[in-house]
């Protein structure tokens, strides 16, 4: 079985043949033709997987995950049952993002992502004392 990707990069459309033997076009950056490479870079690992603490059980961090309002799946996404009157989604997203991240460090993980940029820094995940 082939399957056909047609990517849109910059300015470049590019498509991708992904068979037996992975081809693809003269043009294609080489981790949009291995398809292994291609699907991590689409989907990255859950976002619980970038919290860590000594010792940790896997069953503990989830459950902890759970209780700081990330979902089973480990992912985080808003929910609307939390939105405040008046609060639009954004604001709703940002604050139980921020009370998650607090949650998470109270609980003894340190988050083990990319920490480098100027938002990342603002946030209490990668060390911002201003939440």
């Amino acid at each position: 079985m082939k399957i056909l990707l047609v990517l849109f990069t910059g300015a470049v459309l590019t498509a991708c043949t992904f068979g037996p033997n992975g081809i693809c076009g003269p043009q294609t950056p080489v981790a949009y033709c291995d398809k292994d490479a291609y699907q991590r870079l689409v989907h990255p690992k859950p976002y619980i997987e970038y919290w860590e603490k000594p010792e940790m059980m896997t069953s503990k961090r989830q459950e902890d995950w759970v209780r700081c309002g990330g979902y089973p799946d480990g992912g985080f996404t808003l929910l609307t049952k939390r939105i405040l009157p008046g609060e639009t989604n954004e604001v709703a997203y940002a604050r139980l993002k921020l009370d998650l991240q607090r949650c998470m460090i109270g609980n003894g993980y340190q988050y083990t992502g990319d920490c480098s940029s100027e938002y990342m820094k603002s946030q209490p995940l990668c060390g911002a004392k201003e939440f």
